[in-house]
């Protein structure tokens, strides 16, 4: 299952289904990680430049290092907004197969960071370049929406907040060269119900 990014403005067909692998913050993690692996860069020198690495979780101290390489986590808080779905009802509900029904409750609005990580300032430059154009594929909307098929097949949406290459002596001595980018994302949280179906009977009496 790969996920799909939205190019077209028309398409508002969201089929919801009732298989999830993980919560809605891991989701986000998850599916701009994914996206993130498809950046292709031609680099300088006629030669393709492209993430050798991407975790959607802070790298561990015995994970191997390799560069280019990006990390995307999210440790700040998540907020349970209602906002996207005024002026419906709280809780809204999705027919998805026999008697199941995927409840949405409201919007996990997730601050994410994601750091770059490369080995000298011209494959850092490279990458960023690339990253102006995937961050922002479309025309029509800042940001980008894909849908998660690993989380109910809901639509996830992103757009950075803000970059920055915070360069230092230490890192420069150990050839890391990175850029940070603030990522606000959103997706909706969702549940599977199941209900019983309303069997409708009419009686009537003839007199």
């Amino acid at each position: 299952m790969t996920i799909r990014l939205i190019t077209k403005t028309d398409d508002l067909a969201v089929s919801p289904t009732d298989y999830r692998e993980v919560d809605a913050k891991t989701a986000l993690t998850r599916g701009l990680a994914e996206y993130v692996e498809t950046l292709v860069v031609n680099a300088p020198g006629g030669r393709k430049l492209k993430f050798a690495n991407v975790l959607d979780h802070y790298a561990e101290p015995d994970e191997k290092a390799q560069f280019p390489s990006a990390a995307i986590y999210a440790t700040a808080d998540g907020v349970y907004d209602a906002s996207e779905f005024t002026p419906q009802t709280p809780n809204v509900r999705n027919h998805v197969s026999d008697d199941l029904y995927l409840i949405k409750s409201c919007e996990l609005v997730q601050p994410i960071i994601f750091e770059v990580w490369a080995n000298d300032v011209e494959q850092r430059l490279a990458l960023v370049m690339g990253l102006e154009e995937l961050l922002n594929p479309v025309d029509w909307r800042y940001g980008f929406v894909v849908e998660l098929p690993f989380y109910f097949n809901e639509r996830a949406v992103y757009a950075v907040q803000s970059m920055t290459y915070p360069d230092s002596e230490a890192e420069a001595i150990k050839r890391y060269r990175r850029a940070v980018y603030a990522v606000m994302a959103s997706i909706p949280v969702c549940n599977v119900r199941r209900y019983p179906l309303a069997q409708t009977k009419l009686v009537v009496d003839v007199e």
